[in-house]
């Protein structure tokens, strides 16, 4: 299972990146020449498809944009401003367009208009644990005191990162406290109690990464739900078809929580359980390698961070990162709305969240 696992998840990236390479480039390279019209109002490439939104996610997630200088992302926000204020200049393109949107979309966030903490954009999510992943492979081991400290560190970065990429609840310095202790206790505790677990009964490493992984995602699930309590409490905001915003629904919070569960906290594990352990097991069946720690934990390092680089846009492109809900599934006060032209508000729309 584990080897037919890893085979198509390497066929599956390779296929990937080729069409990535053929597609926009990141709209780096783009000229006038096979770029679409500009159109605020959709994405550059179709959000309907897999495909489609696993290009986009492409683009969120390079490393590029961490070197956008404050003078470019101004410059950014100024041509998308004229844009809408129909004040465009005509040396500029649609390439040039584009390529402001995605700077801009990789540092504010969608719905606050506020710029995103540089550590918990998805451009920074590989960097980001890189560091957690060395302190627990190298010092976590050493001590319950440093498997605590490492945990700490861990569950602390993510909760940045889901309230950073938050569905676009407002909250309040208290609530953010609240929630930062919740998630880090909880997830914490599961974590290293799920690993106490395991040391008192061995008989569970039976059943291969499923304790493991119970483990990983219930952390990870606790985490997400804390840190992002007050979506599913106070709400998020939601808007018709007009882009018009219609009211604040705690259902459309729970559902947004619910659908990056599902697919960030659960699936992104999946890689990390199964890959790294294959590949070390190879290599410390090498005689040149088995007796070079360095070279082993060099080697679990580098499985770890492509594993994170793949999966992460793999996993964001599952779902839209608009959702489409009936408002009859939501509060009351959001059924039987009407739009401009006097038509029922069927569905109503909010960010997920990343």
């Amino acid at each position: 299972f584990y080897t037919a696992a890893s085979i198509t998840l390497v066929a599956g990236v390779g296929g990937l990146l080729l069409q990535r390479r053929r597609g926009h480039a990141a709209c780096e390279n783009a000229t006038s020449l096979g770029v679409p019209p500009f159109d605020l109002s959709r994405p550059y490439f179709d959000e309907s498809t897999y495909i489609g939104r696993l290009r986009n996610a492409l683009n969120l997630v390079d490393v590029r944009l961490l070197l956008v200088s404050d003078a470019e992302l101004e410059r950014s926000q100024r041509l998308l401003k004229d844009f809408e204020q129909g004040a465009m200049r005509s040396e500029v393109s649609d390439a040039d367009l584009w390529r402001a949107r995605r700077v801009v979309e990789a540092i504010i966030h969608p719905v606050t208009g506020e710029r995103m903490f540089i550590l918990g954009r998805m451009s920074a999510f590989v960097l980001v644990n890189m560091p957690t992943a060395v302190g627990m492979l190298i010092h976590g081991p050493t001590s319950t005191s440093a498997a605590v400290f490492w945990q700490w560190v861990n569950q602390s970065s993510n909760v940045v990162c889901n309230y950073v990429n938050r569905s676009g609840a407002t909250v309040d310095w208290s609530g953010i406290l609240q929630s930062y202790a919740l998630a880090t206790s909880v997830s914490c505790g599961l974590a290293l109690g799920a690993g106490r677990l395991m040391e008192r009964n061995p008989r569970l490493k039976r059943f291969g990464i499923i304790v493991p992984y119970l483990a990983v995602i219930s952390a990870s699930t606790a985490n997400m739900f804390f840190s992002r309590m007050q979506e599913w409490t106070r709400g998020v905001p939601v808007f018709d078809e007009e882009g018009v915003e219609r009211g604040v629904s705690a259902r459309a919070g729970l559902e947004g929580v619910v659908r990056t569960v599902t697919t960030r906290s659960w699936i992104i594990p999946m890689p990390l359980l199964i890959l790294p352990p294959i590949l070390m097991q190879a290599l410390r069946s090498m005689p040149l390698v088995a007796g070079r720690r360095g070279l082993l934990l060099a080697s679990e390092l580098t499985a770890i961070a492509v594993c994170l680089q793949v999966a992460l846009p793999l996993v964001l492109a599952m779902q839209p990162a608009q959702m489409r809900l009936r408002a009859s599934a939501l509060e009351p006060e959001l059924r039987g709305l009407c739009d401009s032209r006097g038509r029922k508000v069927e569905f109503l729309y909010a960010n997920k969240g990343l």
